[in-house]
Parts: structure tokens; C-alpha cells; sequence
């Protein structure tokens, strides 16, 4: 037996020193694994026990730990105790867990307060606090808190007697030594009381509700007594300290030998302390800061009354300890949860609020202090406390009564103009509730008023927030950020998100006009300057132009500061009217003048363009042509810049920057350039417009020069929604051929090479052409005699554009002639589709080329909706004939788009269902183990999504067919799979299937009617679900899922989760669930779950009514419980 335990705690050994000190990272993981194991094994309890008690090689009863194997042996040890309490303590009889209790209490004294205490780590100590909290918390130990106050007594006692036997023979040291002594005893008192509110609320602690719900009510009785015991704790050692400093001083004056110089055994012992004074000091100091971290804990998870916690010295002296820096950062969070606890709207609370406003608010001179000093994390601290002020005070910042207001907004101004990008972000959050939580005030004289007082703060917010979104030296290159405005990182995006944001808060409460206003002024004081420094020739009288700076501090290039105030403008378009005539006329105007060497702020105007293309319309007469032909300027300048780049091997500076590569060189760019989004964006707002201008020539002489694919995709697709907008179905037809014929010649060219197939890359390309081109050729329902639907973007009735279709369509050409007029997409599939055919027969094997011919039919469907009818059962038999062949999940996903186009029509049901079968059949001879559905989780994805739309739009073929069933026994195989999207798929399917069984027995129910299709519905899926047992697998997989023993990606994330399938099934079968779920819960461990947490789920389950939300936490709830207590490998 000694044997057995010598070998295990060499294991133990070898295996903390590959954890801490290895540095292979599969060997390190493999230790993890066995250290895990042995936690959750009965024999940590042992293990746990021994260490902590100094019975093993590795941590014996010596004074001091001489090693850092040792501590790292300890810290195992006490957080194994930790883990074992919270999670495994069914283990232990009602005996046992009274011995533990007894012996971690002594552990927790040996390694606290014993001679080793000096040298252990506070994680130690820690973790031993939280096993005891937690243990008392399992076994409802009401003496918790009166074992607690004891050892505080005790040691004030042994602290107090000590100074009286020896009153007139104790030498300083041995005085010094009994306060260090105290302050540790007390400190470990003191952090055992922070632990139990902790630990009561803590969501690994696997604890029946009552038995938590009852020693919470237990705390909270005695939050008041708490509280003030640490207050009484943290007096004592202050007046101790201030006795110890007056024998300190009179040691001094006294120049006692051997002390004076340090000679003495506790020195020696404490080399780390100049003089025994500090030593004390610092150990009181600790106490302190455990005093202020309890004093946290107790006001986040307990209720101190606020007339006691207003009058409480120790939390009044919390304000003062902000000033110290040992105690800064604790201070602060004590403060931030008393705001987060006590409402400023609560009567009851007042005291608590009247103490906390003045004070913080007399916080200021600290915090410009600190930002004079330059210390960020000191200010990042403070800015903090102040937000989460501003934001606990809102109702009363935002209401007519005078609490001091514009005092609160400006600290939180000055807060915003910090130049650390991290404390300037903190107060945005606040001015957004603040402008919110005005609009709602009522509407009266106090209202106004607090808007007139509040207009200069957000008026000096939106200059700050204009000035800080310009780019900074220290941001990055110039050259990269010209390129791309996210080159500069992370950091300088996210920061500039949220300065958007407060811009749009900004015109939100100002309106437009003012933060308009600004932009303009700033553009004005840009323009004076120019590029070398020197004032620009540039002059107007427009508004832009005329008035006075109003920032001064030109922090970065002109380029740089006019892209910021592009950006601004961007920021603020969703509150600009169409018919804003003032600023943005002259901005727009300026934009072709812009020099070419200002590439960030032409990167930066373009980007300005597409987010006013709305606005641009009402001014399309006079801007639209200038306007498009300084996007096709840029384009061609991006153009010519990649011929240049890569002859030199170096990415173009057109939309993103590229990456730089392995051998130094810059990567062409992915995706499309502002300029090229930009002239879409015009092209489908201002298509009328363009299509009268004659735009299409725009390709061919944008391709000519040299067009980047991505470039080349957006202007196609812009195009296409000029053609779609023409008058004249004809022009429509005309300019969709001229558009299509190239890219369609292209792919009939590549395909029909017979020597060798062509490079898929070029096929692609020429697929993502023609997508594009079909995508956006939508010409308005009218053209064919049908009504506008919503899915019609070209319609007068829907796009609000003053010229509407030609009047004379239906007087020109009879009804006959119109309605036989067939869709210039459906035309285009019927005539190339020898090439579809090409395409998917000979690169098969070539996912990616697929998944884009398979693109290309889906918009080619939605583009032409119930009109691609006559192609419908062809490219059903394609798109199933294919995937038999070479099973893709990208023809799954087709067919689903037949489901969606066509599931509203009854005619369609039959053949939608015979293409839903024979998918079926192939999918189900790929998917007979769990191993067929890791080959190709993506295929079951799509096909789960496919049955699931089947359900939405026709299911009463599948309801009624054997399908179903397999269907559903499929998904509960693929469960079992690792993979997110995979499983969304199945939930969703399960889910839907369930929804439709609910709605159709809650119609039934409401019709009275048996013979119903509704009632025919619900019966034939009640059948399936309970009496054929398919809602039991279901709830049984799900809950295996929620446990652990199955993958669990969606716990409650909307459509296709975890919880949203057993809240339906709760619905549909409200007496079969509950049932369902015992009998699944039987199998589980009850080291995973124990019978209190599963009793607790079962009452939640079978709760009557059934309320959503308490249903759905007490999954979430359990869940976590058992995934969290699950980590390790079953």
C-alpha cells in the first residue's frame, strides 16, 4: 500500500514539473489530462489531504517551502480540495463531510497563519477559503459565520494578552512580531468571509436551489453584522499599527542595539523588510486590502442596508484609499459594485447615493493628477468609477430635478478627451444612454432646458470625437493606412467604431446640422493648410468654406484629417436627410478635385459616397455624372497601380492593403475597393438615372483598363441594376445581353476545351461574372403583367423614385404579348445550359468550383422567382442527378432555393417532394455511422437546413410520409458530431418539425374539426413523436448534449438550439416531456449531476403553466453545472 502511494505522488511529480516547467506542448497537454483525471478521481480527496497536510515527499512539515515544487504541489492540493467540494462532495458520507470541514479549517490555519506562512502562495490560501466556503454552503453550516468572528476574537485576544504578560519586558521585535501575527490570523478570518457569499453564488457549485436559496437568505440576515466585523477588524489593526509606530519612534530616539540595525531573529527571517516597522506596516496593508475585497464581495452577493453601509467607516474611508496605491484598484471595484448595488431611484438606497455622488465627483483632481503624470492605468481606473457613476445616475442626470448634472457630463467629457485611446472609449457608452434617456423624458419646459444646458458638452464630444478618429503618427504608416483604414490594426478599427457611433449620438441629440457644422469647418481648416504645410489656392464662400476654425490642433497630415472627416461624414449618414442642401453639396463637389497624393482621404471620399447615395439621387442632375466619373478616375488610378505593382512583384494599393508573404512580397488583395462598392452603390440607388446616361459603357472601358476581378464583380452587379431599371423591356433585354455575352462566351470557350480541361481558377472567375450580372438583372414584375411583390427593387410603388415606369407598356403591346414574355435570366440558363451541364460533369470532383455553379443557379432562381417555372424540373433532375454522383452539400443547398421559390405553390408540392426523396436516398446511404457524418458534416448541414425548409413551406407530404422518420433518426445519429454548424442543422430540423406539430394541434384546437388538414397534421406527428418514440430519442440526445456526453454548440442561440427543441417539445407534449426527462436523467452519473441539481431541473421542467424563461435558465443552468464539472475526458 506505502508502495502504491509513493508511486502515485512520483507521478504526481513528474507530472506537476511537465505542467509547469515543460516545454513540449503535447507533453504538457498530457499532464493537464492526467492532473484533471486525478482531481475528479476518489483518490483526490485523499491526495488533496495528504499534501495539505505535510504527509508526502513533496510538501512535508518543514517551517518554510524551499522549493518551487513544493508550492506548485500545494496550489494542485488546494484546488483539487476546491474541485472535489464543489463538484464531487456526493462522495462523502454526512460524517465524513464533517470531518473534511474540521480538517481543511486546520489546513487552512497550518498554511495561513503557521510558520510556513510567509513563504506560501496566496493561491494556497485562496483556494483552501473557497473549499471551506463552498463546504459550508453543501452542508447549510449555519456557524460559519460564528467560527469566523471566534477566530477574529481569538486573535485579538492572543494579540492583547501577549502585550499585557509581557507589558514591561517585550522588546520591539517580539511586539512587532505578535501585530504580524494577528494581521495574519485575521487576514485568513477575513478571506474565508469574503468566500462564503462567493461561493453561494457560484455556478459550479453543484447545490440543490432550496439549500442554496436558504444559506443565501442566511447571509443576507447577517450581511450587516458582516460587514461591520470587518470594519471592527480593520480599527483594531489600525490602532495597533499606530501604537507599534509610537514604541517604533521610540526605538529610534532610543537607538536600541541589535534592533536599530536590523540584528535580530525576525530580520533575519524577513531580509525583504528594511526595518520591522515596514514589515508590521506591510502586513497590515494586506489585511487592508483583504478588508476591502471581503467588503466587495458582501455588497455584490448579499444585502447590506444602506443606512448602514452609508455611516460604515470602512467604506467611507474606501474613497480615501483610492489615493493609495497598494489599494487603488480594489477601491475602485468596491465603490463601482456599491453603484451597480444600490439604486439611485430606490428611497431605501438614498443614503448609499448621497454618500458616493460627492465623493466621486471630488475624484477629478486625482485623475487629471494622473493624466499629468502620464499614468494611463491610474486614469483608465478612474475614468472607470466615473462611467459606471454616470451610467447607475442616469434617471437622475436625465430628469428636471437639479442633481448636479453638467458637473457628471463634464467629468465624463474630460474622461473622453484622454489621449489613451482605451480610457477616451469608456465614457462613449454614457453619452449614447444619456441622448437616449433624454428623448424619453416627457415633453415640457424642463426638457428643453436641460437640452439647452447640454448642447456645449456634446457639441465639444463631437469636435473631440472628429479630432480623435484622425490617424496619429504613432497609429502606423501613412502608405499602409492610404491603402486600407483597418491596416493601423485592431485597436485604432475598434476605436474608431465606437467614435462613429458617438457621432451619430452626437446628431442624434443635436441634430445633423451642428455635428454637419462641424465636418464642415474642419474641412475648411484642412483645405487652408494643404499637403506641404503651406495654405492651399483652394478658396470658396460656401458654407464649408466660410466661418472659423474651430480646432486648432492639426495632429496629423491634411490627408489623414480630411479621411477623418470623410469617416465623420459616414458616421452620421443615417441621421442626414435627402434633402440636406448646405454641407454636403460642396463636399461632394469637392471630391474631384481632390490631389491624387491624397490617397487616404480619396480612399476615404469614395467610401463618403456610398453611404449618401440616397441623398445623391435628389441631386443626381447636377452631381451624378461628376460623381461617377471621379469613381471610374479612381478605379482606373487602382487599376494602373496593380499593372505597376505587379511587375515589381508587389501588391496593389487598391481596397484592402496586402499581406506580405513568405518571400517579402505583398499579396494581391481579396476583396472589392471602396471605389468600386461606392459606384455599385450609386449604380443601384440612382439606376434610372444612370440607365439614361448610358452607363453600361463603364465595363468596357473599366475592363480595358486593367479592373481587378473583385472591382470587376461589384461594377457588374451595379450594372445590372441600371439594365433592370430601363423603361423599355427591350433595352432591359438588350443590356443584359450585352452585359452577359462576354463572361458567357468565356465559360463556353474554357469548357469546351477537349485536350485538357481548363484551370479551374479561370472557370470560377468567368461562374462569379455571370452570377453577378444574373444577381442584380431583376426588371420589375410589370414588365411581365404581374403586380409588384416586395421582392421587386425596381418597382416605382417600392424604390420611391419620382419617374415612374413608362406609362405605355400596357397600351403598346397587348396583355397576350406581355405575359408571354419570358425573363432575359431564364433565357440566358436555357441557352447556356449545355455549358451548366459541361461544368458539372467534368469538375465534379472541384468543391469550390461547384459550390459557385451552384451560386449561380440560386440567383439565377431568385432573380427570376415563379417565371424560372419552365426550368424547373430540369434543373431538379440536375441538381439530384449530380448529387448522387459527387455528394456536395452546395447542390443541397440549390435545391433548398427550388423549396423557397416554389413551396408556396401547391402545383410544385409533388415534384419538390419527389426531388426531397431522392436526396433522401442518397443521403441516407452516405450517412450509416457516425464516421460518414465526420466525412461530410457539411452535407448533413445543409441537408437538415433542406427538410427543415421543406417543413416551413409544404409539409404535409413529408408529415404524412415515412420519411420523416428517418429523417429524425439521421439527426439523432449526427448528434454525435463535432461540428457547430452540423449540429445548428439537425436542431434546427428538430425544432421546426416540432413547431409545425404545435401550430397545427393549436389550430385543430381552436377549429373543434377532426378531419382538418391541421388536424390530420398534428395527429400524424403526435403519432410519430410519442407513440413512436421519436420525441424521447430526441430529448434524450438533447439532454445528453446539455450534460456533456454529447457535443453541445447551441445551447439557446436562437432557431436550431438545445433548449429552443425541448421548449417545443415542452409544448407540443406537456405530459410526455417530463417523463422523457427523468428516465434520460437516471443515466446520468451523479458525480456529473447530483439528484438535488437533477431534482432541481425536473421541477422546472414539469412547471404549470410552462414559463419560457424559467424553463429555458434551468436548462442553461444545469448545463453549465455539468460541462463545467465534465471538463475532463469520460
Amino acid at each position: 500500500m506505502q508502495g502504491q502511494e509513493d508511486e502515485l505522488f512520483e507521478s504526481l511529480r513528474k507530472n506537476l514539473l511537465a505542467m509547469y516547467h515543460g516545454t513540449d506542448s503535447n507533453e504538457r497537454r498530457k499532464a493537464d489530462r492526467w492532473l484533471q483525471k486525478l482531481q475528479r478521481d476518489t483518490t483526490g480527496w485523499s491526495v488533496a489531504d495528504a499534501i495539505l497536510g505535510g504527509r508526502t515527499p513533496l510538501v512535508g512539515a518543514q517551517e518554510r517551502l524551499g522549493s518551487h515544487a513544493a508550492c506548485e504541489a500545494l496550489i494542485f492540493a488546494a484546488m483539487t480540495l476546491h474541485v472535489k467540494v464543489c463538484g464531487d462532495i456526493h462522495e462523502l458520507s454526512d460524517v465524513q463531510k464533517n470531518g473534511l470541514r474540521d480538517a481543511a479549517l486546520e489546513h487552512l490555519a497550518r498554511w495561513g497563519c503557521g510558520p510556513a506562512a510567509g513563504s506560501t502562495p496566496p493561491a494556497v490560501v485562496k483556494k483552501i477559503a473557497l473549499a471551506v466556503a463552498a463546504l459550508a454552503v453543501q452542508t447549510s453550516w449555519d456557524g460559519a459565520l460564528m467560527h469566523i468572528s471566534q477566530q477574529l476574537e481569538a486573535a485579538e485576544s492572543r494579540q492583547a494578552e501577549g502585550l499585557s504578560q509581557q507589558k514591561n519586558i517585550i522588546s520591539f521585535s517580539e511586539e512587532a512580531a505578535l501585530v504580524e501575527a494577528t494581521c495574519r490570523s485575521k487576514r485568513i478570518a477575513i478571506e474565508l468571509l469574503a468566500a462564503l457569499p462567493e461561493q453561494c453564488e457560484a455556478r459550479r457549485l453543484c447545490v440543490s436551489r432550496a439549500r442554496r436559496e436558504g444559506y443565501q437568505s442566511f447571509l443576507k440576515q447577517n450581511a450587516n453584522n458582516a460587514v461591520n466585523a470587518i470594519t471592527m477588524v480593520v480599527a483594531q489593526t489600525h490602532n495597533a499599527l499606530a501604537i507599534l509606530s509610537q514604541h517604533h519612534e521610540k526605538q529610534i530616539k532610543l537607538g536600541t542595539p541589535g534592533e536599530q540595525n536590523g540584528e535580530n531573529t525576525f530580520l533575519t527571517q524577513n531580509r525583504g523588510h528594511k526595518n520591522l516597522f515596514d514589515w508590521v506596516k506591510d502586513a497590515t496593508q494586506r489585511l487592508n486590502l483583504s478588508a476591502l475585497i471581503c467588503l466587495q464581495s458582501w455588497i455584490s452577493f448579499s444585502e447590506v442596508e444602506a443606512q448602514v453601509l452609508a455611516v460604515n467607516p470602512l467604506f467611507l474611508g474606501t474613497f480615501d484609499a483610492v489615493n493609495h496605491p497598494f489599494l487603488f484598484e480594489v477601491a475602485t471595484d468596491v465603490i463601482i459594485e456599491a453603484l451597480r448595488a444600490y439604486d439611485c431611484l430606490n428611497a431605501l438606497h438614498q443614503p448609499v447615493v448621497a454618500v458616493i455622488a460627492p465623493r466621486v465627483m471630488a475624484l477629478r483632481p486625482r485623475f487629471e493628477q494622473a493624466n499629468n503624470a502620464g499614468d494611463e492605468d491610474d486614469c483608465f481606473a478612474l475614468c472607470r468609477l466615473f462611467c459606471e457613476m454616470g451610467e447607475a445616475y442616469m434617471p437622475l442626470i436625465a430628469s428636471t430635478q437639479d442633481a448636479n448634472q453638467l458637473t457628471i457630463i463634464e467629468l465624463e467629457l474630460l474622461c473622453a478627451n484622454h489621449p489613451a485611446r482605451r480610457v477616451a472609449t469608456l465614457p462613449l457608452r454614457f453619452f449614447y444612454n444619456l441622448s437616449r434617456a433624454w428623448s424619453q423624458m416627457p415633453e415640457d419646459e424642463g426638457k428643453m432646458r436641460l437640452r439647452e444646458a447640454m448642447i456645449d458638452p456634446f457639441l465639444r464630444l463631437a469636435r473631440c470625437c472628429l479630432l480623435q478618429s484622425e490617424r496619429t503618427e504613432e497609429d502606423g504608416s501613412a502608405e499602409d493606412f492610404a491603402r486600407d483604414e483597418h491596416s493601423l490594426g485592431d485597436d485604432f478599427s475598434r476605436h474608431r467604431a465606437d467614435l462613429a457611433d458617438c457621432l451619430g449620438d452626437c446628431a442624434f441629440f443635436l441634430g445633423y446640422e451642428s455635428v454637419l457644422k462641424i465636418i464642415g469647418e474642419r474641412i475648411r481648416q484642412i483645405l487652408s493648410i494643404g499637403i506641404d504645410g503651406t495654405p492651399t489656392p483652394r478658396r470658396s464662400t460656401s458654407p464649408i468654406i466660410g466661418g472659423t476654425s474651430v480646432i486648432n490642433n492639426n495632429r496629423s497630415n491634411p490627408a489623414d484629417a480630411l479621411e477623418a472627416c470623410f469617416f465623420a461624414l459616414r458616421a452620421v449618414s443615417e441621421w442626414v436627410p435627402d434633402t440636406e442642401s448646405v454641407i454636403l453639396p460642396e463636399t461632394i463637389r469637392l471630391l474631384p478635385s481632390l490631389e491624387s497624393s491624397w490617397r487616404s482621404a480619396i480612399r476615404a471620399g469614395t467610401a463618403c459616397v456610398s453611404a449618401y447615395t440616397f441623398w445623391l439621387r435628389n441631386y443626381a442632375r447636377e452631381l451624378l455624372e461628376p460623381v461617377v466619373t471621379f469613381l471610374v478616375s479612381v478605379l482606373e488610378a487602382n487599376a494602373a497601380a496593380i499593372q505597376r505593382q505587379k511587375q515589381k512583384q508587389i501588391g496593389p494599393n487598391n481596397g484592402r492593403g496586402g499581406r506580405i508573404d513568405a518571400q517579402g512580397h505583398r499579396r494581391l488583395p481579396t476583396g472589392p475597393s471602396p471605389a468600386a462598392r461606392a459606384l455599385k452603390a450609386v449604380c443601384s440607388t440612382c439606376r434610372r438615372e444612370l440607365a439614361r446616361l448610358g452607363a453600361l459603357d463603364l465595363r468596357d472601358r473599366l475592363v480595358a483598363a486593367g479592373l481587378s476581378h473583385r472591382d470587376e464583380l461589384e461594377l457588374l452587379e451595379g450594372l445590372g441594376h441600371v439594365i433592370s431599371a430601363c423603361d423599355q423591356f427591350d433595352d432591359i433585354c438588350r443590356g443584359f445581353e450585352r452585359l452577359i455575352t462576354p463572361p458567357a462566351m468565356a465559360l463556353s470557350t474554357l469548357v469546351s476545351r477537349i485536350d485538357a480541361p481548363a484551370d479551374t481558377k479561370l472557370v470560377a472567375e468567368e461562374l462569379e461574372r455571370l452570377t453577378s450580372i444574373v444577381r442584380c438583372t431583376t426588371p420589375s414584375r410589370q414588365h411581365f403583367g404581374l403586380s409588384p411583390s416586395s421582392h421587386d427593387t425596381n418597382s416605382a410603388t417600392t424604390t420611391n423614385v419620382a419617374t415612374p415606369l413608362t406609362p405605355t407598356i400596357n397600351t403598346v403591346l397587348n396583355n397576350a404579348e406581355i405575359a408571354n414574355r419570358r425573363h432575359p435570366v431564364l433565357s440566358f440558363i436555357e441557352k447556356l445550359w449545355p455549358v451548366f451541364e459541361a461544368v458539372a460533369e467534368r469538375y465534379g470532383d472541384s468543391p469550390q468550383l461547384i459550390e459557385r455553379l451552384c451560386r449561380c443557379y440560386k440567383h439565377a432562381m431568385r432573380s427570376c422567382r415563379t417565371q424560372f417555372e419552365p426550368m424547373l424540373e430540369q434543373m431538379i433532375d440536375h441538381l439530384v442527378r449530380h448529387f448522387s454522383k459527387t455528394p456536395l452539400s452546395s447542390y443541397v443547398y440549390a435545391s433548398s432555393i427550388c423549396i423557397t421559390e416554389f413551396g408556396r405553390d401547391s402545383n410544385k408540392h409533388g415534384i419538390l417532394f419527389e426531388m426531397l426523396t431522392k436526396l433522401s436516398a442518397t443521403v441516407f446511404c452516405l450517412f450509416r455511422s457516425l464516421d460518414d457524418f465526420r466525412q461530410r458534416p457539411d452535407v448533413a448541414e445543409e441537408y437538415f437546413y433542406l427538410t427543415s425548409r421543406f417543413l416551413d413551406y409544404c409539409p404535409d407530404h413529408l408529415v404524412h410520409s415515412p420519411l420523416l422518420e428517418s429523417v429524425l433518426r439521421c439527426g439523432i445519429v449526427g448528434l454525435a458530431l463535432e461540428h457547430r454548424e452540423a449540429q445548428r442543422g439537425i436542431l434546427h430540423c428538430f425544432e421546426r418539425t416540432v413547431v409545425v406539430a404545435y401550430e397545427a394541434a393549436l389550430n385543430a384546437s381552436q377549429n373543434g374539426d377532426p378531419s382538418t388538414p391541421d388536424a390530420r397534421r398534428a395527429a400524424a406527428l403526435a403519432t410519430l413523436l410519442v407513440e413512436q418514440q421519436l420525441g424521447r430519442l430526441i430529448a434524450d440526445g438533447v439532454l445528453k448534449a446539455l450534460t456533456g456526453d454529447l457535443p453541445a454548440y447551441a445551447l439557446d442561440e436562437g432557431h436550431g438550439s438545445l433548449v429552443g427543441v425541448l421548449w417545443r417539445l415542452r409544448l407540443f407534449c406537456p405530459n410526455d416531456l417530463p417523463r422523457w426527462c427523468a428516465n434520460s436523467l437516471q443515466n446520468v452519473p451523479e458525480r456529473y449531476a447530483s439528484n438535488d441539481i437533477k431534482s432541481d431541473l425536473m421541477v422546472s421542467i414539469a412547471e404549470d403553466p410552462a414559463v419560457k424563461d424559467s424553463f429555458c435558465d434551468a436548462l442553461l443552468l444545469f448545463s453549465a453545472r455539468c460541462r463545467d464539472l465534465a471538463k475532463v475526458l469520460r
